[in-house]
């Protein structure tokens, strides 16, 4: 395995893991998207083997969740809501998802420019039920360190948005959820008080969230 394979699982499994600590998710699967929104090198975590093989021979070209059929620019796609319209999805549903007692899915896109460079499947199965609509607005506001975590092995460097903190600003949200009030980490930094609201007031632009409660939660994916 090469250095770019080894980050690119590492990556994955990182990312796979801290969703499943913020929402309960049976199985997840990372994998990557090209230029023509083709899905490829997939990484499962509590997948099952069969299931996925079921899904790629038999399954991927009417999936209501494939980057070319869904993606339209949202970060967050729930099955319930994707483009082909319900007669495909209870299609898909009753002919793949429920032989596997699976009871939803929503689709997470990572990316830059309008571009799709990475994608996650989360599956819940029967006993954990569907997607709540606040949980589909935790998974929004964590589109910015999904974004961040992927950096390195896409090549993306934004300038702007929500995958754009500086260098100080990633420190201080760090330290933010490391429980330290804004007087703390003036000291700490060396900087003034005013400089410190300054900063987090961006990262909390940047990343959609509103206190640091919320912070905190979109750190645990970086």
């Amino acid at each position: 395995m090469n250095r770019f394979q080894s980050s690119y699982v590492e990556t994955a499994t990182r990312c796979m893991r801290a969703l499943g600590q913020v929402l309960p998710v049976s199985a997840s699967v990372f994998y990557r998207i090209d230029a023509n929104l083709q899905p490829s090198d997939y990484i499962l975590q509590h997948m099952r083997q069969d299931m996925h093989q079921t899904y790629l021979g038999q399954y991927q070209q009417l999936d209501p969740l494939h980057p070319a059929r869904c993606y339209r620019g949202q970060g967050v796609v729930p099955i319930a809501e994707s483009q082909p319209g319900m007669l495909a999805v209870n299609h898909y549903r009753q002919r793949f998802l429920s032989p596997y007692q699976m009871a939803d899915v929503v689709e997470v896109f990572v990316g830059s420019q309008g571009q799709p460079r990475f994608g996650l499947s989360l599956l819940r199965d029967m006993t954990l039920g569907m997607f709540g609509q606040d949980e589909l607005q935790l998974l929004n506001r964590l589109q910015g360190f999904l974004e961040m975590s992927t950096e390195t092995i896409s090549g993306m460097h934004s300038s702007t948005g929500a995958a754009s903190l500086t260098e100080r600003e990633q420190h201080i949200a760090g330290l933010v959820c490391q429980g330290a009030s804004n007087k703390d980490i003036a000291r700490r930094l060396g900087i003034g008080l005013p400089t410190v609201k300054t900063h987090l007031a961006h990262v909390f632009e940047k990343l959609d969230v509103k206190n640091r409660t919320e912070l905190a939660h979109v750190l645990l994916l970086h």
